[in-house]
């Protein structure tokens, strides 16, 4: 796990996720700790005095909703608002997107045709 919050690789990205609850220092630690074992994360900040995760992972291997669910095990959860539900629902479909991309194969290039 990287401690930047910038993007590395193609298919990285990052997602703010506010939360219901005050997040204290020892579940931003449990939070940091859950998540930062999941599979392509790339790093996980918490922010204590926004009440925000800012998690970076690589979209083709992972997905918004992964990512909720392992927040919410850890007795933390997500702002339930309209515009976070609609920010939410954007992050999925973007992921969504790049999964599908990540499995394309890489365009011929120069217009080449195959040999």
């Amino acid at each position: 796990m990287n401690d930047s919050s910038k993007p590395i690789d193609d298919w990285d990205v990052r997602r703010y996720i506010k939360l219901t609850d005050f997040l204290s220092t020892a579940d931003a630690a449990i939070v940091r700790n859950v998540l930062g074992t999941l599979r392509g994360v790339n790093s996980v900040n918490t922010e204590v005095g926004k009440n925000q995760v800012v998690v970076v992972y690589d979209a083709s291997k992972l997905d918004y909703r992964a990512v909720l669910k392992a927040l919410e095990t850890t007795g933390v959860f997500p702002a339930r608002g309209w515009w976070s539900r609609i920010r939410g629902s954007m992050y999925q479909f973007s992921d969504g997107n790049a999964r599908d991309n990540a499995k394309v194969p890489p365009p011929v290039c120069c217009n080449k045709p195959p040999k």
